[in-house]
């Protein structure tokens, strides 16, 4: 995996999310159940809710550097073959 820096930071950011996610659940759970089992029920689950987001966020970044890199290989590709194409003609013509 020939990863950039930046991508590296990202896949980071997501481990830390989900595991800040399980353990920011947990400790909201247990931490709000004096309130009400359904008050800390649901202030759980809005928790969860925002941690998957930040993380689906942090995956469509990735996925779009990943695209944008991908998108670059091919330009460099075409490139070649229409300088190949170029050349092959400019011998015809000749």
């Amino acid at each position: 995996m020939d990863k950039s820096l930046f991508q590296q930071i990202i896949s980071f950011l997501q481990g830390s999310i989900f595991g800040l996610a399980i353990v920011g659940a947990f400790f909201i759970l247990i931490n709000s159940l004096w309130i009400g089992v359904n008050f800390a029920l649901i202030v759980t689950f809005f928790y969860a809710i925002f941690c998957s987001l930040i993380m689906l966020f942090l995956q469509s970044v990735l996925m779009k550097i990943e695209s944008l890199n991908e998108l670059k290989k091919q330009t460099k590709l075409l490139e070649k073959i229409e300088k190949k194409l170029n050349e092959d003609e400019k011998l015809l013509h000749n």
